[in-house]
């Protein structure tokens, strides 16, 4: 709380259950590994790193928003 509102506290938190990462940062992390969240404080969307090619093995960021085109509330 700063006397105006409540405020995320900019750190990473360890699940150190599963060995996965939840990072709350403007910035998307570097070094993530698979599974890893992300909670962007710019504008509070969450992600998840996951794999999205196998050959070459390429890896992203997957918006969990919600809010995609072609995307519906049916």
């Amino acid at each position: 709380w700063n006397v105006n509102y409540w405020e995320l506290e900019k750190q990473d938190v360890i699940i150190t259950d599963v060995g996965l990462s939840f990072y709350q940062q403007n910035t998307a992390p570097t070094g993530a590994k698979l599974g890893d969240r992300w909670l962007n404080t710019n504008n509070m969307n969450e992600f998840i790193y996951v794999k999205i090619s196998d050959s070459p093995e390429i890896f992203q960021w997957m918006d969990l928003s919600g809010d995609y085109p072609g995307d519906s509330a049916s």
